[in-house]
């Protein structure tokens, strides 16, 4: 019996074990390769205009906080809370002033209020 490359069986096929791996790794290579792409991206921004919306504080209890955004025209008298993700930071919702979308709550005529912990 000849010996046999380790890439193959005795039926002359490449392993299937290895063609998973090769796989894989290629894989894991392309989401890599995309994952730093994505942190160069966002290192090179600027964050200035992150969470400008104006606003006040009403109440504060240790860390959480309830935020009132100061809006030109209230329409609708009837107050409308967010309560984000307890994990993450209000903020998220009042990133890019173009796109803000506490912005447009406000901008609407709307009595808003957030919390955030």
């Amino acid at each position: 019996m000849s010996k046999e490359n380790n890439e193959t069986t005795k039926e002359g096929f490449v392993n299937p074990a290895l063609q998973m791996y090769e796989s894989a790794a290629e894989s894991g290579l392309k989401f890599q390769e995309k994952f730093l792409k994505g942190v160069e991206m966002f290192a090179g921004l600027e964050y200035d205009d992150i969470n400008v919306t104006p606003k006040d504080v009403v109440l504060q209890i240790d860390k959480m906080k309830l935020y009132r955004y100061r809006s030109p025209k209230k329409v609708n008298t009837t107050p409308v809370l967010i309560v984000y993700a307890l994990m993450n930071k209000q903020y998220i919702m009042d990133l890019q002033q173009e796109k803000s979308f506490v912005k447009k709550l406000v901008e609407s005529g709307l009595d808003l209020y957030i919390i955030d912990c």
